[in-house]
């Protein structure tokens, strides 16, 4: 049991490292368009921001969506149905 639950945290700490990966990629490009800032990178720089923000909708999905998955097995077991 301690296993499946050390699996698990692993798994998310390692799915939060790439994310941080991903958030500070884009903060470099985010910062390196506003440098040279126009209109056209103004847009650019927004559409990034809309980019990031559901990037990062999905990924709390998916984390909270296995969270959900392993919770009934679990249950089911301490209850033993």
């Amino acid at each position: 049991m301690i296993v499946i639950y050390l699996v698990f945290v692993l798994g998310v700490i390692a799915l939060g490292m790439g994310a941080m990966e991903l958030v500070l990629k884009h903060q470099r490009e985010l910062a390196s368009i506003r440098r040279n800032s126009s209109d056209n990178q103004i847009a650019a720089l927004e559409q990034k921001i809309d980019d990031l923000t559901q990037l990062v909708y999905q990924q709390t999905i998916a984390l909270d969506g296995a969270h959900h998955a392993t919770v009934p097995d679990r249950l089911t077991e301490r209850i033993g149905v």
